[in-house]
């Protein structure tokens, strides 16, 4: 979507605001990811 609207003569802070929220949400999954493994099993 960011390229998109970047394509379309929006702002450049549009490709920005698509990237930090891709590895906002990658930089979660592996804070999950790293929390379930360090659980103890029962």
């Amino acid at each position: 979507m960011a390229l998109d609207q970047y394509r379309a003569g929006g702002s450049a802070l549009w490709i920005a605001g698509g990237i930090l929220l891709v590895l906002s949400a990658i930089l979660t999954l592996v804070r999950d990811v790293r929390d379930f493994r360090r659980r103890p099993r029962s």
